[in-house]
């Protein structure tokens, strides 16, 4: 079954507000890059009116400020097929956004509330119609792991074990001021290391189930 989203209003579950490091979400993890490049999606204009486009990546930025991308969600609320990997790769590009999510925060729960709202109704909603609560849960967990994800990433760019502190202050990743690294490096000096390897692939389980049901059904 695919959903849209077309609920007005959103909730913050308890989750959203908690760095739950043992939760698995089913999500694509893939980052920037990616073989596709373009994704057969649904545009919703503000009258209701729904069209098929085929967008690329830098295509979302560019929406008419009319139109939003419906995204398909599954029976167990996650996004699926072309939608979904489009919002997913969204998502990744803005979690990677130093002045939307500083990296110097020490976890996710610590940075403000009012950040996330930000994003999420000038960034996000303005491009995707993701509305109702569990869908923009979702997309906040989503955001959650993939800015813990680059952190973990930019560290281990730089840090092979043999550099000093001030090497490694020097060795700021480009676009990210020096004092908000700095201050990431100091919360990696008290955070006990926690890598999570991702074997899975870049696509999500919801997907690949989505896709092994429509292949199931050509056969038949």
């Amino acid at each position: 079954m695919r959903i849209y989203s077309t609920s007005t209003s959103y909730v913050y579950s308890k989750s959203e507000e908690e760095e739950s490091e043992e939760t698995e979400l089913q999500e694509d993890q893939q980052r920037l890059a990616t073989p596709k490049a373009t994704w057969f999606v649904d545009v919703i204009n503000d009258q209701g009116k729904i069209n098929a486009k085929q967008l690329r990546a830098n295509d979302v930025c560019n929406l008419p400020t009319n139109e939003r991308i419906g995204v398909h969600w599954n029976n167990e609320t996650q996004p699926i097929g072309d939608s979904g990997a489009l919002l997913n790769r969204f998502l990744g590009s803005v979690s990677r956004n130093s002045n939307a999510f500083p990296i110097s925060y020490f976890s996710w729960r610590k940075i403000p509330k009012d950040y996330k709202e930000d994003i999420l109704k000038n960034t996000i909603q303005v491009k995707f119609d993701v509305h109702f609560d569990v869908h923009v849960n979702h997309v906040l967990k989503s955001l959650n792991k993939k800015w813990r994800d680059y952190r973990q990433e930019l560290w281990q760019q730089r840090n092979d074990g043999t550099c000093t502190r001030d090497e490694l202050i020097t060795m700021a990743p480009k676009g990210i001021d020096r004092d908000q690294w700095d201050h990431a490096l100091k919360n990696k000096e008290n955070r006990k290391k926690q890598t999570i390897a991702h074997t899975g692939g870049s696509k999500s389980l919801a997907r690949k189930r989505d896709e092994m049901v429509t292949i199931l059904h050509i056969f038949k």
